[in-house]
């Protein structure tokens, strides 16, 4: 029952840092679609 608790626990990591990776992969694509949206407008 241990291991099983450890792997959730492994796997709840893993989907966390996915997350983060994806959320800041979004985050940087939205400022560089933003800032050549200034750039243009300019």
């Amino acid at each position: 029952f241990e291991v099983v608790l450890g792997r959730m626990r492994y796997c709840k990591a893993m989907l966390l840092h996915f997350y983060l990776y994806v959320l800041d992969s979004v985050v940087s694509h939205i400022k560089i679609q933003v800032h050549l949206n200034i750039l243009e407008n300019y």
